[in-house]
């Protein structure tokens, strides 16, 4: 029997869970709350966020964040200041426990793939590797015949509901409505 794309989305979500099971096996061996490494893992990658960037780009709701981001600067991982040109804004920076920490996190993250991927003969680990390296690839054109299509459809609608797009609206017919890609790759 053929394999299903409900069959694969549903093998993917079962993988993603043991993926983020053991995430938190490693925040809880911390003994930090779960949204810890991920709340790292942005200030790392965006030194300067906000509470409400960071709330937005994680999902959560900005009382929760603020509430975890204020136990992180008074255990040492985060420092917070206030913003040199806005005061109103207070920005988050990684100190150097929270980077160790992370190295730390990072290095028995790496461990436990390791353990999970030598369970695997080494032509599956090739196979999986070569199914990775197209499940990405099919990802970047999805998502650009995606957008191409929402923004017809945008463009449509708008048309159908009585709008004029043009230079009033920001938008004239013709334009590109947002990042062009080569598809023909």
């Amino acid at each position: 029997m053929p394999t299903t794309p409900t069959e694969v989305a549903q093998l993917w979500r079962r993988v993603n869970r043991e993926v983020r099971e053991l995430i938190r096996s490693t925040a809880k061996r911390d003994d930090l709350p779960p949204l810890t490494f991920p709340v790292l893992f942005h200030i790392q990658k965006e030194p300067g966020i906000t509470v409400s960037e960071l709330a937005r780009k994680i999902g959560a709701a900005k009382s929760h964040i603020s509430t975890l981001t204020d136990g992180l600067e008074r255990d040492g991982y985060i420092e917070k200041q206030s913003d040199p040109s806005d005061q109103r804004l207070i920005r988050m920076y990684l100190t150097s426990a929270a980077v160790s920490l992370l190295n730390e996190h990072e290095e028995r993250a790496q461990a436990m793939w390791a353990m999970v991927l030598q369970q695997l003969p080494e032509q599956d680990l090739e196979d999986l590797a070569r199914f990775l390296r197209n499940l990405l690839a099919a990802f970047e054109r999805a998502k650009t015949t995606y957008h191409a299509a929402t923004a017809q459809a945008d463009e449509t609608s708008g048309q159908a509901a009585g709008d004029t797009p043009g230079p009033a609206s920001g938008h004239t017919l013709g334009q590109p409505t947002g990042p062009t890609t080569n598809q023909s790759t």
